[in-house]
């Protein structure tokens, strides 16, 4: 059996109405987060970049 080297944990938010009004005044993202998994040595890595 086949296993992933790695998984992608992503969690995006917007911004917007509640309850009657939502979906109605969708803006652009705010909030953007992901964790790159190794499965292999079970670490997570969230420092990338130079």
């Amino acid at each position: 059996m086949l296993l992933p080297g790695h998984v992608v944990a992503l969690h995006v938010t917007t911004c917007g109405q509640s309850g009657a009004g939502l979906g109605s005044d969708e803006k652009e993202v705010v909030l953007l987060i992901y964790v790159i998994i190794d499965v292999q040595s079970n670490n997570v890595s969230t420092n990338f970049g130079p």
